[in-house]
């Protein structure tokens, strides 16, 4: 897949600076919405959940440990503090991210929509200072056919983006393709199961992620 000439691409990455358009009244309500959907909370020291296929891996993050001694009305006063918050039926609706005390709150939202589209953005706020939200990225996971899916990130300047194209076979990721503003062409990555379980992750003959297992 040629990326930087994909029509689909385009067209998803053009929709998206539609609504960047938008007022951040629009996103301050989505996430106050969101919030109060949720049913369950939990917490970490670092990235934990997220609905992206491969998410941590394809970005090489080391997955969080979860945290027990959180006080949901503390959760914003240390920084580096994830709280997860969960629908009903167990979708990741919102993850947060406290940067410390009165140094604002990075939430990811997440809306599901038909058809197996997940819409998000990234919002900072201020809960306990006068300094102003604002709308950090817009992103979009959507399929395109039967066997291909897209998630592409576009930042609130409308220049920098990212994007993950998802290649399925018998319901599993075989390949993907990851392009970034600023990267030089795009990079091809394919996935190495055993018995219906992720192994690799590889660039070529070189292993990208490797299960902890190996």
């Amino acid at each position: 897949m040629n990326i930087i000439n994909n029509k689909d691409i385009a067209i998803i990455k053009q929709q998206l600076a539609e609504e960047l358009c938008k007022n951040i009244v629009t996103f301050e309500a989505l996430l106050l919405e969101q919030e109060q959907k949720v049913v369950k909370w939990q917490f970490a020291n670092d990235e934990f959940y997220s609905p992206i296929p491969f998410y941590h891996e394809l970005n090489k993050l080391k997955q969080g440990r979860l945290l027990k001694d959180i006080e949901f009305a503390d959760r914003f006063n240390r920084a580096n503090v994830f709280s997860f918050g969960f629908s009903e039926d167990t979708r990741l609706l919102l993850m947060q991210k406290s940067n410390g005390k009165d140094l604002g709150v990075n939430s990811k939202v997440y809306e599901y929509k038909k058809n197996g589209i997940v819409q998000y953005f990234t919002i900072c706020t201020y809960y306990s200072s006068r300094l102003p939200n604002k709308l950090i990225s817009l992103g979009i996971l959507t399929p395109i056919t039967n066997d291909i899916q897209i998630d592409l990130v576009l930042s609130s300047n409308k220049q920098n983006w990212a994007v993950t194209v998802y290649k399925y076979e018998r319901g599993l990721v075989t390949k993907s393709y990851r392009y970034s503003e600023g990267w030089n062409g795009q990079t091809e990555y394919d996935y190495i199961y055993n018995q219906g379980l992720l192994e690799r992750i590889k660039i070529g003959t070189i292993d990208w992620w490797r299960s902890p297992k190996l």
